[in-house]
């Protein structure tokens, strides 16, 4: 994976944590909301592939965005409240 593929990544995972953050101040936490939530995971997980891919010729700045990412993950799987099956 290269540089501009390994920021696509990056910005499709900061965007689905935004269409989730959004989607549950609007509209409050239900089925749709939990699947923009799988997305956010499936896309941090490409990320993570992509930051391991690109060892060690990435900054610490592009690790802060992955592990910034995961904690909002973990903010919105924390409202989402039980699960109905794995998240990840």
């Amino acid at each position: 994976m290269d540089a501009d593929e390994l920021a696509r990544v990056a910005g499709a995972t900061l965007r689905a944590i935004r269409e989730a953050t959004t989607y549950a101040e609007a509209k409050g936490i239900d089925d749709e909301f939990r699947e923009i939530l799988r997305y956010c995971r499936d896309m941090h997980e490409l990320l993570l592939v992509a930051l391991i891919e690109m060892e060690p010729a990435l900054d610490d700045e592009v690790r802060g965005i992955a592990d910034e990412a995961l904690v909002a993950i973990l903010q919105l799987e924390a409202l989402s409240g039980p699960q109905r099956g794995p998240m990840m």
